[in-house]
């Protein structure tokens, strides 16, 4: 009688505990579910908050584990969100999306081997799993493996046909092209995969998460661009009319002689060339007040660094990466006035300028090429950077200052530089310094640098590496094992470096070299800072004139070709003759103080931002066209 009893004491114990458990398992699923309902909602904080609990609750709770780490990763805190994935793997090793997460996070910061493989893994634990090829073809895209990502979107067409992976298939392109008739191909086959798409009446809901990229690289090509920009804002414009909406404010009347509000949006407004350009004189015009500044960035910021980057700033907005809530919060600002420092390198920032959330709306030269969007009015460049008939290249009404079109602080020399020892540089050879990203490296420059090391035979050419993906170098080297086999052993890649030691090897350089097409820009004002002469070829579109425009401001124009063969020969020139080099060194020297902190900028910008007018018709009400 006692064992009876004993033991159904212990099955009552057994059935209490489970259903403790069940309890707890379910505790921890609300919590989870309701995590991600405010992670839908853009509240990411409390879902932190959710996700934290329901993990607390149940500990190996892998789904948990894994959305904790996406929303960690939207706040900016990317080491804790790979160290979620990590754990929810540890709790479930076949959860392919944890797999993927960690493949995304990976990617991001350039470790590529490592994020193939996750997204091997997740292929292996899921073999038809569509996110998995999704991501993994924007990881060949970086690769430079352009035909594999392309067999990966046939995979997912195959496992999900949708047309937002149809025009992601369209628009990939490679980083660096093998020749002029490369990029005609590539651009040919643009055109008409574009046709097609628009013939067949594709439809997306949501561009951001169906198609998530640019066609950021077609102005390295070289050519002009706006047809081709054109024809892919209708393709948008018709798969997606939601993309066309207006905002209520933009149809009523705003007081006569009210400062305006001006909002500047951008993802790159810190630690990028886009935020070197403009963020210090969005601040000024702060500062001066004769505008009302708010800074609209993507994603979520530092507060110090915020504060570091805009001290004079009272207004700030940060958008989540998710269109229809950051165009509701833009619209709730209702500005005068929206600019976009850089359309075409943010998929959000592009998306959004579909919409009309300003008035007046503006694209400046963070990315200089045409938007090719109806609803973007104006193209805010410099008449020291355009040629005469640059109109003929935007959709936009171009607006030409007639400062330079950037407000750059001076950049300091390094107090001890570097000698040329310290980067494995020759003492005895003459340096010509070419610091630029990968994917300007026009075919076109390839007999630029072929011409020069055959003039000059104790010449070396200096590249490098990308900041991100160092393997690009080695497809240019196999493009130059092709096309300059005879000098390829007098071309060295460096990795990339700290701007203090960039300027360090600015400074023993002998020329600095500007890439053809799609030249220096920020990196000139960093040259020329140095005194070391930049020789230029001036090219078609504003984005290879920028040295062109600074040495016209300070009156300096010895460095300027006029053909490919006559830049070969001002480069060896001033390399060899010292004479020559200190000449304009010195007035180059002399002169540069009127490239950084221009004031005639921030007094152009505040007349511009303040006059404009609207050139589209207003709209009645908040529609989706």
């Amino acid at each position: 009688m006692q064992r009876r009893t004993f033991e159904g004491f212990l099955r009552g114990v057994a059935a209490a505990c489970r259903g403790l458990l069940r309890g707890g398992s379910a505790a921890a699923e609300r919590q989870k579910k309701k995590g991600d309902v405010m992670r839908v909602q853009g509240r990411h904080e409390d879902a932190v908050r959710c996700y934290e609990k329901a993990i607390r609750i149940r500990p190996h709770y892998a789904d948990a584990h894994n959305n904790l780490g996406a929303v960690l990763g939207a706040l900016g805190h990317k080491a804790r969100a790979m160290e979620c994935f990590r754990a929810a793997l540890v709790c479930e090793p076949g959860l392919a999306e944890a797999h993927i997460n960690l493949g995304n996070a990976l990617q991001e910061q350039g470790q590529l081997d490592a994020a193939l493989a996750a997204y091997g893994e997740a292929l292996r634990v899921e073999p038809d799993h569509a996110l998995a090829y999704n991501n993994l073809a924007a990881l060949y895209q970086d690769l430079g493996r352009i035909e594999e990502a392309r067999e990966c979107d046939e995979r997912v067409l195959r496992i999900r046909p949708n047309d937002g992976t149809r025009i992601k298939r369209a628009i990939r392109m490679p980083v660096v092209t093998k020749s002029r008739q490369d990029i005609a191909r590539i651009r040919d086959d643009l055109h008409s995969e574009l046709t097609e798409l628009l013939e067949a009446g594709v439809r997306l809901e949501d561009p951001l998460a169906e198609v998530g990229q640019t066609t950021f690289l077609l102005p390295y090509h070289g050519l002009n661009d706006k047809n081709l920009h054109c024809l892919l804002a209708t393709l948008y414009a018709r798969a997606c009319p939601a993309l066309n909406y207006v905002a209520p404010h933009c149809s009523a009347p705003r007081p006569a002689g009210a400062r305006r509000r001006v909002g500047f949006l951008s993802r790159y407004f810190f630690n990028h060339s886009v935020g070197t350009w403009f963020s210090r004189l969005i601040d000024r015009l702060a500062a001066d007040g004769a505008i009302e500044a708010v800074v609209i960035t993507v994603g979520y910021e530092n507060a110090a660094n915020l504060r570091a980057t805009f001290p004079s700033l009272r207004a700030h907005l940060a958008i989540p990466f998710h269109l229809d809530r950051a165009r509701e919060e833009i619209s709730a600002l209702e500005l005068d006035v929206l600019v976009y420092a850089d359309i075409g390198m943010d998929p959000l920032g592009y998306f959004l300028a579909f919409s009309r959330l300003a008035p007046v709306q503006c694209a400046m030269l963070g990315h200089p090429v045409t938007s090719g969007i109806p609803n973007v009015d104006y193209f805010i460049s410099s008449a020291l950077f355009e040629p005469e008939d640059a109109d003929a290249h935007y959709s936009e009404a171009l607006v030409r200052l007639d400062a330079l079109p950037a407000y750059i602080a001076r950049p300091a020399l390094p107090a001890e530089p570097k000698d040329r020892a310290a980067f494995g540089l020759p003492e005895h050879r003459r340096i010509y310094a070419c610091p630029t990203m990968l994917q300007k490296l026009h075919p076109d420059f390839d007999c630029a640098i072929a011409q020069i090391l055959r003039r000059d035979p104790d010449g070396e050419v200096v590249l490098f590496q990308d900041s991100r993906f160092p393997h690009w170098h080695r497809m240019v080297l196999d493009r130059f094992a092709v096309t300059i086999p005879d000098v390829l052993d007098r071309v060295r890649f460096l990795p990339w470096l700290s701007s203090g030691d960039l300027m360090s090897v600015l400074l023993t350089a002998d020329v600095a070299l500007d890439t053809f097409h799609f030249g220096a820009a920020t990196t000139t004002f960093l040259i020329l800072a140095t005194g070391t002469p930049i020789v230029t070829l001036p090219a078609e579109f504003a984005r290879g004139r920028a040295s062109l425009g600074c040495y016209r401001r300070i009156g300096v124009m010895d460095c300027i070709a006029s053909s490919a063969e006559e830049y070969s020969d001002l480069a060896v020139r001033i390399a060899t003759d010292r004479s020559v080099r200190d000449s304009i060194k010195a007035r180059i020297l002399e002169g540069s103080g009127a490239l950084y902190d221009d004031p005639q900028l921030v007094a152009e910008m505040t007349r511009v931002l303040s006059t404009l007018e609207p050139r589209q018709p207003r709209r009645t009400s908040s529609s989706s066209a």
